[in-house]
């Protein structure tokens, strides 16, 4: 009676003891990540002129994704509806279907529209412009935007 007992309880003791020495969950996975990402080189380089490739090249220090691209990510002059915005790991390739103007300034002024993978940091203040020309244009404008209900000053215009 007495091994028949052992022969039971030991296996079931040991099972008992087994199932409670860990408990399954998920890592933490460190710190959360603050850093927005950072454009390491840009195909045309900020401020280029006689740019005549067709794609712009925009490389980065971590991998990122697209955030609605169409909506945030605002081209002046505008090359028309029908752009191509591709991202693979840390880089970013944009491709307007009509060729660029010739002896035009462009500006790119990427918003949210470019963000990290792991928080959705997008880079801050992001500008690109290059022209197709010789120069590039200066135009600089600057000022405030105001909501005119409340009186306030607007963040991100």
């Amino acid at each position: 009676m007495k091994i028949l007992l052992l022969r039971v309880l030991v296996p079931v003791l040991l099972l008992f003891a087994w199932a409670q020495c860990a408990n399954v969950q998920s890592p933490t996975g460190g710190p959360k990540d603050k850093r927005p990402p950072k454009l390491v080189s840009s195909i045309p380089k900020a401020n280029a002129t006689n740019f005549k490739g067709t794609t712009i090249l925009l490389t980065f220090d971590e991998a990122v994704k697209l955030n609605s691209p169409r909506e945030e990510i605002i081209i002046s002059p505008s090359p028309g509806k029908d752009v191509d915005f591709v991202v693979k790991g840390n880089r970013v390739f944009i491709t307007p279907k009509i060729p660029l103007k010739d002896s035009t300034t462009y500006s790119f002024l990427f918003r949210e529209g470019i963000q990290d993978i792991t928080e959705n940091n997008p880079p801050v203040n992001l500008r690109l412009s290059f022209s197709t020309g010789p120069y590039t244009d200066s135009l600089l404008l600057a000022g405030e935007v105001h909501d005119v209900l409340l009186g306030t000053p607007k963040e991100k215009m």
